[in-house]
C-alpha cells in the first residue's frame, strides 16, 4: 500500500531563545489558508491536511532558524511506519514573537485498509537542542460517495493559497473532487452543483452551477479514481455566505453535499 506525500513549512514569524520549544495549536483544514474541519476521518484517495505552530523557536548569530522535521505514518506502532518523510528549516524570522506556522499533507491511497491510523509530527530545534513532537489517531472510512479535498486559490493555475473568502470585487477560484461513485456497472454518471446559501441557509438570487459528467467506456471507467471538480466566482457582495456543493451518483442514487463558509469583506 502506497501513500504519496508532500511536506511544507512557510516562515512568518520570529525567534526567541530561551522559551520552550513547542508543537501547539493543530488542526485538520482544507489547505493551508483553508476553513478547519471538525473530523478527522479520511477516505480513500482523501487529501489529509493539517497546520499548526512551532513555538518558542530560536535562531543563530544570523537570525535564522535551524529545524529539523519528521512525519511518519503508521497502522501498528509496532511495525515499521508505512512512510516516512522529513524536511528542514533555515530561514530569517522577521516579525519577532519566536513562532513559526507550519503544515503536512498526504494523501491517503487508493485501495488504503480501513482502519486506524496515526500521524506523527517529531521536530528537532537544533540550535537549542530541543525536541517537540505531536501525535495524532485517525480513521481512514470505508468509500463512499464523498467530496474530497476543497482547496481555494488566487490563481486559476493553483498555485496561490485562499482562504474561503476575501475582499469585495476579486475572484475565487476552487478546486475538488468526488469520489467514491459506483463503477460496477462499467459506467458512471455524476450530477454535481455549486450554489452559495445566505445566512439563514437560504439560496441567494444566482443561478447555481451544474455540471454533469458520465462516461461509458470501461477502460477509462476503470482508471477513474476521482473526478474534478474545478471553477471560480466572483466575489461581488460583502456579506457571510455557505458554499453548498452537491454531487448526486446517477446510478447508485446516493448523494452528498459539503457546506463551507465563506465571507466576503470591503478592502
Amino acid at each position: 500500500m502506497k501513500f504519496f506525500t508532500g511536506m511544507f513549512v512557510l516562515v512568518v514569524g520570529a525567534s526567541s531563545s530561551f522559551a520552550k520549544f513547542e508543537i501547539t495549536d493543530v488542526v485538520r483544514c482544507d489547505g493551508y489558508l483553508g476553513p478547519i474541519r471538525t473530523s478527522w476521518d479520511a477516505y480513500p484517495t482523501d487529501e489529509v491536511f493539517f497546520r499548526y505552530f512551532f513555538k518558542g523557536v530560536s535562531t543563530d548569530n544570523t537570525g535564522k532558524t535551524d529545524l529539523e522535521v519528521v512525519l511518519t505514518l503508521h497502522k501498528d506502532p509496532k511495525e515499521k511506519p508505512l512512510f516516512t518523510t522529513s524536511g528542514s528549516l533555515k530561514a530569517a524570522l522577521p516579525l519577532g514573537g519566536g513562532t513559526v506556522p507550519s503544515f503536512n499533507f498526504f494523501t491517503v491511497a487508493q485501495n488504503a485498509i480501513p482502519g486506524d491510523y496515526t500521524i506523527t509530527v517529531t521536530a528537532r530545534d537544533k540550535i537549542a537542542n530541543q525536541t517537540a513532537t505531536f501525535q495524532k489517531t485517525f480513521a481512514i472510512k470505508e468509500p463512499t460517495l464523498n467530496i474530497l479535498a476543497p482547496r481555494f486559490y488566487r490563481d486559476a493555475e493553483g498555485k496561490i493559497p485562499a482562504s474561503a473568502g476575501g475582499y469585495v470585487g476579486e475572484n475565487l477560484h476552487f478546486r475538488m473532487r468526488i469520489a467514491g461513485f459506483d463503477r460496477s456497472m462499467n459506467r458512471f454518471s455524476l450530477n454535481m452543483k455549486v450554489e452559495f446559501l445566505d445566512e439563514s441557509d437560504k439560496p441567494v438570487e444566482s443561478k447555481p452551477l451544474t455540471v454533469s459528467v458520465e462516461e461509458k467506456d470501461p477502460e477509462k471507467v476503470s482508471k477513474a479514481v476521482a473526478v474534478p471538480l474545478n471553477g471560480s466566482f466572483l466575489l461581488n457582495r460583502v456579506g457571510n455566505y455557505r458554499l453548498k456543493i452537491t454531487a448526486e451518483d446517477a446510478i447508485s442514487k446516493k448523494t452528498t453535499h459539503l457546506i463551507i463558509p465563506v465571507k466576503v469583506t470591503q478592502p
